[in-house]
């Protein structure tokens, strides 16, 4: 999101696709891409599965007993 604000704002400036890929460290093609778009660009964030999520209702009941984390 903040690149993309910067890519505009350099845009509005005057500064070329070129300089500002070079600034930006972007490549053409995506400099174009945000300069394109009127809506803000939309990252999909990833569903990690965590190994201790089949887990975790058992260790919460040695939790809640006599167990403690080191032995768990």
């Amino acid at each position: 999101m903040y690149k993309w604000q910067q890519v505009k704002a350099l845009k509005r400036q005057g500064v070329s696709i070129k300089k500002i890929e070079k600034l930006m460290k972007l490549s053409k093609n995506t400099v174009r891409k945000y300069l394109r778009s009127s809506d803000t660009p939309y990252f999909k964030t990833r569903e990690y599965n965590k190994l201790l999520d089949n887990y975790k209702d058992a260790i919460e009941e040695m939790l809640d007993t006599i167990y403690k984390s080191e032995v768990i």
